[in-house]
């Protein structure tokens, strides 16, 4: 027996707040995925994986039931071994993002995709960022007048805990692991609150964290009263992110009348199998999952996810000051392939928003703002 999931409410505030078009139309959209950690979690003195990875859905898409891609043709511009049984990053580019950019057979991949009439979409997910907001909406929860604080707000404070985090990782997983996060018992709430004040307050003192870390200084005191945590209680020990099925199912209702192939992922398979998916009194069945080697733009994926995975790493581990100097040092091959990067995503984006979602920082949502920029002037 499946597990009944309407999306009904969930979809129609998606699509309200983020003035989404056209996510009505029918588009064939296939998925391939990059960071994939099955699971994110805490051991006694780490966390299991590095937290500056996002987890990538995502691939490409094209309108309708068909697509006229040449990808034979593909073959002949990168080369392709006749011994491969499939097209992935690896015969395309290696290394990490800037070593990739080095890749003649990238730049050949990149242009055929911009002039195909294939668009790029994906779900990103910043991995640390995600496992630690429901901190702050926990806190939020014991403010009475938290809705009126504002979306932008309530994401400053989120942001600015999180530069925090990462400047303080060793010490925050210590307090995580200490009290259970995101599990604290109700008993030790009071001490956690203690703990994490000690934690944040010092950075007061930085200008620009200042508005943002005070705030949710206020609002841990202010949980001091209450000691509830509603959104870190009742929850498993140590894990912090379950698994990522809830990304592969959000494109799939979204996106309600568009077909949606997905590369064979047991794991993912056999999570989303679990439910049956809802929208408006309907049941959403318009999906599989797919032996890669049998579906060619599902090897297409592989590659444009691949390389975004690793430029959302080269983000998430430069600062603005240090991408400014990586990309100002780069040669002409490298400076014509992230060009090119940008205007596939551009060309999706301008056909429609709802392609390309990110669960981002306001900090990495101004380091994508910036590179991008470099690029319109």
């Amino acid at each position: 027996m499946k597990i009944p999931f309407d999306t009904t409410e969930i979809r129609e505030q998606i699509i309200l707040m983020n003035n989404l078009k056209e996510v009505d139309d029918k588009f064939t959209f296939y998925y391939d995925e990059t960071n994939n950690i099955r699971k994110f979690y805490l051991k006694d003195d780490s966390f299991n994986s590095t937290s500056g990875l996002n987890f990538v859905v995502g691939g490409v898409l094209h309108e309708d039931d068909s697509s006229t891609s040449d990808i034979e043709k593909l073959k002949g511009l990168v080369q392709l071994q006749q011994t491969a049984k499939e097209i992935k990053l690896k015969h395309i580019a290696k290394g990490n993002f800037s070593d990739c950019l080095k890749s003649e057979k990238l730049k050949y991949f990149f242009k055929w995709l911009l002039e195909s009439d294939l668009y790029v979409h994906y779900t990103s997910l910043n991995i640390l960022y995600f496992s630690i907001v429901d901190l702050i909406d926990s806190v939020l929860m014991n403010y009475e007048k938290y809705r009126e604080l504002g979306r932008w707000f309530i994401d400053l404070m989120k942001n600015d805990f999180y530069r925090v985090a990462k400047q303080e990782e060793d010490l925050l997983i210590k307090l995580f692991y200490k009290f259970e996060y995101p599990n604290i018992k109700k008993e030790r709430a009071l001490e956690f609150i203690e703990h994490l004040i000690s934690l944040v307050t010092p950075y007061e003192k930085v200008k620009e964290l200042h508005l943002g870390i005070t705030s949710f200084r206020q609002l841990l005191q202010q949980s001091l009263k209450t000691g509830e945590l509603p959104f870190i209680m009742d929850e498993e020990d140590f894990i912090l992110l379950k698994d990522f099925s809830t990304l592969y199912m959000s494109p799939i209702y979204m996106f309600k009348n568009s077909e949606h192939i997905f590369d064979r992922e047991d794991g993912i398979e056999e999570e989303i199998n679990k439910y049956e998916i809802i929208n408006n009194g309907k049941v959403i069945d318009s999906f599989r999952f797919v032996d890669s080697t049998k579906e060619q733009l599902i090897q297409i994926s592989d590659v444009i996810i691949g390389v975004f995975g690793k430029f959302t790493t080269y983000i998430n581990t430069n600062s603005l000051v240090d991408l400014d100097e990586s990309i100002s040092m780069m040669n002409t091959l490298q400076s014509e392939n992230l060009k090119l990067l940008h205007q596939i995503i551009d060309k999706s984006d301008k056909k429609n928003k709802a392609f390309l979602h990110a669960i981002e920082s306001i900090e990495g949502q101004e380091k994508y703002g910036f590179i991008s920029r470099i690029f319109e002037q």
